[in-house]
């Protein structure tokens, strides 16, 4: 219709129509308001939007580390001081915090990344591990997943993934090409441990 109305007033003005109501001139007022609103809502409302869920997702993604990182706090006090093994660690979390769900180990804008353990630290001692060893990550996998800077690849459309360290900082980390080989983990803050064996 605005299509319409639109030739008509371009083909009439060829003509050497010119009209001079009031109702005329706000009509193509109203015209022009509503193709600019439409640009408006395509051009900015939209990207706007996307850009806020985007973000409301990597906020959803960082509070289930910590989310996560407590429950394995709560969880080491109440066992000696001992992290939970790496085969089965989200399932005794979950046996052991009632406020955790399955929920919190799934990244919301990617389900099949999830987050996982550092194997290194499976079983060790959380009290005499360092402050900048790497506790937690996301990575790609499933239920239960350990891994280990030697296990990450980088995904296509994933350049970094966030990591939680054991005093509580979480952090991202850039993924290279071809995933990470000994040594190529990049780091933008600073330098973390593995604890590898």
């Amino acid at each position: 219709m605005l299509l319409y109305i639109v030739s008509g007033l371009v083909i009439g003005f060829r003509k050497g129509f010119r009209p001079k109501s009031l109702s005329f001139q706000l009509l193509i007022f109203s015209s022009v308001f509503l193709v600019l609103s439409v640009l408006f809502f395509i051009f900015v409302a939209i990207p706007v939007a996307q850009q806020h869920e985007e973000s409301e997702k990597l906020y959803s993604a960082s509070y289930n580390l910590r989310i996560v990182r407590q429950a394995l706090i709560n969880y080491v006090k109440s066992n000696n001081d001992i992290l939970p093994s790496s085969e089965r660690w989200c399932d005794e979390l979950l046996a052991y915090d009632e406020n955790l769900s399955k929920a919190n180990f799934k990244h919301p804008a990617d389900p099949n990344w999830v987050i996982a353990m550092n194997r290194n630290v499976a079983r060790k001692n959380f009290g005499k591990l360092p402050n900048e060893v790497v506790l937690l990550l996301e990575a790609k996998g499933d239920w239960n997943t350990a891994i280990d800077q030697n296990n990450i690849t980088r995904d296509t459309d994933r350049r970094f993934i966030n990591i939680i360290l054991k005093d509580g900082t979480i952090q991202d980390y850039w993924l290279p090409e071809r995933g990470i080989k000994k040594g190529m983990f990049h780091e933008r803050y600073v330098p973390v441990i593995w604890m590898n064996d």
